[in-house]
């Protein structure tokens, strides 16, 4: 079973498929030597068996909409994938035929680079909170759970032409089948709670007066990946190849400071060849008025 599905019908559909190339384009052109210019081919309803029939020698990335238990991932032929995974790990972009742990492990790095870019455009655009999680990386087999998958398939360029597939159970599109009011934007609400709201009836996108005179001022903004403490002997005997172990588990979520005070949670990213910091969670409104204050 193969169905062609018109997303012109499908108005939020359409907007997470957007969001999908533009989060892809973002996170692969970190590493990438040339643009990947992903652009959607097609959106079909499909059979387990039709999803990998064209992937037969590919890759899978299995990963799940943690929030509803919704089942997604991604399909690569093995060349493409490992071509880019040797390009994360700072290799030519050799493509391989066989997955090594490296390799495996650079390819969850992907993953989980996609799957965390997509939760905020989410929530901003469609006013959806979505969560995922990578399960793993396997080689292309019929081990699904479903009976039928919306099939997104890719298009974009590494070493020549680039095709690949984002799957999701069929129900996993009426998540987006209602558009919702996007919420406001950070820069517009961060200090919302911090006026009466008689005042702040007045007052549209910042323009009350006594926020007018907060807007120039310079703060310091830092990321926090944990901290240590030391006895003075040992921090004097510190040199190159010591490791200081940090008060936080790996798989915490990273802070972000303004002026000392926790503003949001996420993660460590790279861009063009940069870090770079992908918010994940905000800390309420009322709370971030709370840190500043005290």
């Amino acid at each position: 079973m193969r169905t062609p599905y018109d997303l012109e019908s499908d108005k939020g559909l359409k907007t997470f498929y957007g969001i999908v190339c533009d989060v892809l384009n973002t996170n692969l052109s970190s590493f990438t030597k040339q643009p990947p210019n992903i652009t959607l081919s097609e959106v079909s309803l499909m059979a387990p068996d039709d999803l990998i029939a064209d992937y037969s020698d590919g890759v899978m990335i299995k990963a799940t909409e943690a929030s509803a238990g919704y089942e997604v991932g991604l399909i690569f032929k093995t060349a493409d994938i490992t071509s880019l995974a040797d390009l994360m790990l700072m290799g030519d972009g050799e493509p391989k035929t066989e997955l090594d742990l490296d390799l495996k492990d650079a390819i969850s790095e992907i993953a989980n680079q996609f799957f965390g870019g997509l939760t905020v455009p989410v929530d901003t655009q469609l006013g959806k909170k979505l969560s995922f999680r990578v399960d793993g990386v396997t080689k292309s087999e019929n081990n699904f759970s479903g009976v039928s998958y919306f099939a997104a398939t890719f298009l974009g360029n590494l070493n020549g032409e680039m095709i690949f597939r984002f799957y999701a159970d069929d129900g996993f599109s009426s998540l987006f089948s209602q558009e919702e009011a996007a919420p406001t934007p950070l820069a517009n609400d961060f200090f919302a709670d911090s006026y009466p709201k008689e005042e702040r009836s007045h007052s549209n996108h910042g323009e009350n007066p006594n926020m007018e005179m907060l807007l120039d001022i310079e703060v310091p903004v830092s990321v926090r990946m944990g901290s240590a403490k030391l006895f003075l002997k040992d921090i004097l005997g510190l040199g190159p190849g010591n490791i200081v172990e940090l008060d936080q588990n790996a798989s915490d979520s990273i802070e972000l400071t303004v002026n000392e005070h926790l503003i949001a949670l996420g993660e460590v990213v790279i861009v063009d060849g940069y870090f770079g910091f992908r918010i994940k969670e905000i800390i309420s409104k009322a709370e971030r008025i709370k840190r500043l204050k005290d």
